[in-house]
C-alpha cells in the first residue's frame, strides 16, 4: 500500500514538474539563440555591403533594444557611413524609446537633408525621410526639438512622409501646438484621403491639450 502511495506520488510529481523542464529548455534555448543571433548580427554590420547591414539590423530590430547588448550595437550604427543604415538604427532605438540623446539627432537631421533619397537600391527602397518621420513620434514629448523639422515635412513631396510627420505631431502632443496652422494648411491641400484623416487626427489630439 506504501508502495502504491508512493508511486502515485511520483506520477504526480512527474506531471508537475516535466511541463516546467520543458519550458525551461525551451527557455534556455531562446535565449542561446538570441545571443547567437546577436553576435551574427554584430559581425554582418562590419561588412562593406551595406544590405547585409541593412539586414543586420533588421534582425536586431526584432530582438530589439530592451536588450542591452542590441541597444549599444544600434547606438554604434548611428554613426555608419551610410545615412539610412544609420536611420534605421536611430528608428529601432525609438522603437523602445532608448538613447533619445544619440538618435533624435540622426532622425532630424535625415528629415531635414536635403537630399531625398528615396530610392531602390539592392535589396531595399531607402527611404529615409519616410523612417525619420515615423519614429520620431516614438519618443513622444521628448521629441519636441523635432518639431520645426515635422512641420516642413507636411510639405513633402511623398506623402508618406507628410503622413507620418502629422502622426508624429499629434504624438508629440503640447510641444507641436504652434504646428496647428501648418496642420491646417497641409489639410486644405492634402489629395490623399487616408493622409488627410491622419492630418485631421493629429490636429484634434493638439486642439484639447
Amino acid at each position: 500500500m506504501d508502495m502504491e502511495v508512493d508511486s502515485m506520488g511520483l506520477v504526480r510529481l512527474i506531471g508537475i514538474f516535466l511541463p516546467l523542464f520543458f519550458i525551461m529548455s525551451a527557455f534556455g534555448q531562446e535565449l542561446m539563440n538570441t545571443e547567437e543571433m546577436i553576435i551574427k548580427y554584430r559581425s554582418q554590420l562590419q561588412s562593406m555591403d551595406e544590405d547585409t547591414r541593412i539586414s543586420a539590423l533588421v534582425g536586431l530590430r526584432k530582438i530589439g533594444a530592451r536588450n542591452g547588448q542590441v541597444e549599444e550595437i544600434l547606438i554604434s550604427a548611428l554613426k555608419d557611413k551610410s545615412g539610412y543604415v544609420s536611420v534605421l538604427a536611430a528608428e529601432a532605438l525609438s522603437r523602445e524609446n532608448k538613447a533619445i540623446k544619440h538618435a533624435l539627432p540622426v532622425l532630424i537631421k535625415a528629415l531635414e537633408s536635403p537630399l531625398d533619397p528615396a530610392f531602390k537600391t539592392g535589396r531595399y527602397v531607402k527611404d529615409w525621410k519616410r523612417v525619420a518621420a515615423g519614429a520620431i513620434g516614438n519618443y513622444g514629448s521628448d521629441a519636441a526639438p523635432a518639431v520645426p523639422a515635422l512641420k516642413k515635412a507636411l510639405k513633402h513631396t511623398d506623402y508618406n512622409v507628410r503622413g507620418y510627420a502629422a502622426m508624429s505631431l499629434g504624438n508629440i502632443g503640447l510641444a507641436s501646438k504652434s504646428a496647428m496652422p501648418d496642420l491646417q494648411k497641409a489639410i486644405s491641400m492634402e489629395k490623399i484621403d487616408g493622409v488627410k484623416k491622419i492630418m485631421i487626427e493629429a490636429l484634434s489630439k493638439l486642439k484639447v491639450l
